[in-house]
């Protein structure tokens, strides 16, 4: 899922123009919800004569009656995903001066920096296990790696071929 379900209550999104109502139909579209009269979210166009305030819920309606909506820019900064990255796994990062795209380990994310993306590079098990120092590194983009890693015998064959251990623990 691209956005996260808030458990709101009692909350309605004000959308600004037709596009940002758009927008919203398709989260609400990709959250599986539907109008009260049980329609499918892009069945209804924007009235543009009228403010546009959305219920956040399943079986949602207008409510031009919401004293306190929040703005859909709001919204989205709530539901979107810091990250779409888990610990540990394989991605592909660049910075702003590099056209290659490297494969790296995923470590974390530093919000609103303008190099978010922790990475490590590929470290052998044994070099864990002594306890060594890993380098962390920061890189501006990051993406899912194009081509899925593959596991031989509990080892790691990259998208060159060559076999990496790691263990990764938080």
């Amino acid at each position: 899922m691209k956005y996260k379900k808030l458990e709101l209550q009692n909350t309605a999104i004000k959308c600004e123009n037709e596009e940002e109502f758009n927008h919203l139909m398709d989260i609400y579209t990709e959250y599986g919800w539907v109008w009260n009269s049980g329609e499918e979210p892009h069945s209804h166009k924007p009235p543009m004569h009228q403010e546009l305030i959305i219920q956040y819920e399943d079986g949602f309606t207008r409510n031009l009656n919401h004293t306190n909506p929040i703005t859909f820019k709001e919204l989205l900064m709530m539901i979107t995903p810091e990250h779409e990255f888990e610990f540990g796994e394989l991605i592909e990062v660049r910075d702003c001066d590099l056209e290659e795209w490297l494969p790296r380990i995923f470590m974390g994310y530093i919000k609103q920096s303008i190099f978010p993306y922790l990475v490590c590079p590929f470290v052998n098990e044994e070099n864990f296990k002594k306890g060594e120092n890993v380098l962390v590194h920061k890189y501006k983009y990051a993406r899912k790696i194009q081509q899925k890693p593959t596991t031989l015998n509990g080892k790691t064959a990259l998208i060159d071929g060559v076999e990496y251990l790691l263990t990764v623990k938080q």
